[in-house]
């Protein structure tokens, strides 16, 4: 009889602490459904001049409210970091710069895309 109460209270015991991690481990979501993530290079886009224009604005608005003896100093520097930028697209490399391919290679190219292509179709 003592066995049989053991069992039946360790039991109870175990129940008891499983259930509820076992319904929280139901509710809680995975990071794949709660975060969204963006394909490719999503947090590494560069802003185009429209929007880096209006986040220069936004700062010079917030320097004008909040340190108004130093908004010269913020515009010179804005003004200085424009000249840099475009001193260095000037010197910069010209990125993926692609070789002129001849028409006789991009035929070969497309006939071997379409052996692919119909490979795998098939």
């Amino acid at each position: 009889m003592n066995k049989w109460k053991t069992r039946i209270i360790s039991t109870a015991l175990a129940l008891s602490l499983l259930v509820p991690v076992a319904a929280f481990a139901a509710d809680a979501g995975t990071a794949e459904k709660d975060i969204p993530v963006k394909k490719g290079l999503a947090y590494h886009q560069r802003l185009n001049g429209e929007q880096r224009q209006q986040n220069e604005e936004k700062l010079l608005e917030m320097v004008s409210k909040y340190t108004p003896e130093i908004l010269e100093e913020w515009k010179n520097a804005l003004a200085e970091r424009e000249q840099l930028r475009g001193e260095l697209k000037e010197k910069a490399p010209v990125q993926r710069q692609r070789p002129q391919i001849s028409a006789e290679v991009k035929e070969k190219v497309e006939a071997i895309q379409s052996v692919k292509m119909s490979r795998t179709a098939g």
